[in-house]
């Protein structure tokens, strides 16, 4: 996301656009501060400083509950601490808070943004679609002029956050990514590529676009130009920016390059921050056999983050295959748990669903599994991860022919195959007398 500076503000404005200007702006001086004060910190990467403008902007709210920029801003804060503490009580505030921006000023884009973020985070995607749609939409007919307090931080010249009319939302082909990722993560890969591709079009030298298109073949098995698609985003991304370099670390793990993708996460700058990471760092180390190592980096990850349910369940994993089943199932129960508070706010989330029956069937709760299996295979039959999920926990449950034929599926829909081979789930698959194919060695 682009950050920068508040712009003038020129030329006479329409009557539409004065009463824009109008709707967004505060008669409070101190929401005005307050707000002025939380844009200092919410461009951080730090939970920290989140609260800290989580705070100002709620102390503005009170100020002035109709100061629709306020609650857009919220809903961004919101959505971003989210994303770092997996806390569900976050992303449900920040979605009331972007209804509630939109609702006093349907025109404000960041609001649009960070709603539709908010919606396809928790897999409400027909409605993160919309909010996408709209930015589009605005962002193609609006000229966007500066709210009144934004042309007054301007005039002061004072450096705050990128809140122009475009905002946060960051360039003309932001929204287009954002409904291309939506689109796949619902399972929509033809039109999701082609959506990047119109993006990609359109500006050419947006890192993102190049980048998530990359990450749409990681997801189908398209390794060669998921590849290409990151190198080229990486080779445009700005300094500081490690998403594609993480994402050609991902690269080598589903081509079973475990030792290289090693090499290439050592290669980043600084010390490990990211808790997927260090996770991944530990899933090639747990391929290699190195358990103590794989062991060392699961934990970084769970310190990093240890709100996320599949950071703990790879820890459950590993103590599995150390044969300490006692910590692997406590582990795997506090997956479980982070998963029931996500599923209880956002019960739709199908993703979430198949790590559900994956940690029950691993824990040996069948009876509870089983079920649950029977909820979400009808609905997970364009996804290759849900599916691979979803078959290691029926051979784990003894649904032997139902495990083989969504193994089948899951890499005819491109999930590596290579990641198949050493498997433990599927040895009992193995031992069938017609395997499925794609478990050969």
């Amino acid at each position: 996301i682009g950050s920068g500076i508040g712009r003038y503000l020129t030329g006479d404005l329409s009557l539409a656009s004065r009463e824009r200007l109008a709707k967004r702006s505060t008669s409070s001086s101190q929401a005005f501060d307050d707000r002025l004060r939380a844009l200092q910190y919410l461009e951080s990467g730090e939970v920290e400083d989140l609260d800290v403008a989580i705070f100002y902007l709620r102390r503005a709210l009170a100020a002035d509950p109709s100061f629709a920029s306020a609650h857009g801003d919220l809903a961004t804060g919101l959505y971003r601490r989210f994303r770092l503490n997996r806390d569900p009580e976050s992303i449900r505030d920040g979605i009331d808070a972007g209804l509630e921006a939109i609702a006093l000023d349907p025109q404000l884009v960041d609001a649009h943004m960070a709603l539709g973020r908010s919606f396809r985070e928790v897999g409400r995607y027909p409605e993160a679609a919309e909010q996408f749609r709209v930015v589009r939409e605005l962002k193609l007919e609006a000229t966007s002029p500066l709210s009144v307090e934004e042309s007054e931080i301007a005039d002061r010249g004072e450096v705050a956050a990128d809140r122009s009319g475009v905002g946060s939302g960051g360039g003309d082909s932001e929204a287009l990514v954002e409904l291309a990722g939506t689109l796949a993560d619902a399972g929509e890969v033809t039109k999701a590529e082609a959506i990047f591709r119109q993006a990609i079009a359109e500006t050419p030298t947006d890192w993102r676009a190049h980048h998530d298109l990359g990450v749409l073949f990681l997801s189908t098995g398209r390794l060669d130009e998921a590849e290409t698609a990151l190198e080229k985003a990486k080779s445009l991304a700005p300094p500081g920016e490690e998403k594609p370099a993480l994402n050609l670390v991902v690269v080598s793990l589903y081509r079973g390059e475990y030792r290289r993708a090693i090499d290439a996460a050592s290669r980043l700058a600084g010390p490990i921050t990211d808790p997927l990471l260090a996770s991944n760092i530990g899933t090639a180390h747990y391929a290699l056999g190195e358990l103590d190592r794989a062991d060392e980096y699961y934990r970084l990850a769970i310190r990093l983050q240890p709100g996320n349910e599949i950071l703990r369940g790879n820890l459950g994993e590993l103590l599995l295959k150390r044969g300490d089943r006692e910590r692997a199932t406590q582990a795997f129960a506090v997956a479980l748990g982070l998963l029931d508070e996500q599923l209880a706010a956002f019960p739709g989330h199908l993703g979430r669903q198949s790590h559900q029956v994956l940690y029950l069937a691993k824990m040996e709760r069948c009876q509870e599994a089983l079920p649950l299996a029977d909820r979400v295979e009808p609905l997970i039959e364009n996804d290759a991860e849900d599916s691979y999920r979803l078959a290691r926990a029926l051979a784990l449950c003894g649904e032997l022919s139902r495990s083989s034929g969504l193994v089948e599926r899951a890499v005819r829909l491109g999930f590596p195959p290579e990641l198949l081979a050493d498997e433990p789930d599927f040895e009992v698959l193995r031992k069938l007398p017609n395997p499925p194919r794609v478990l050969a060695r």
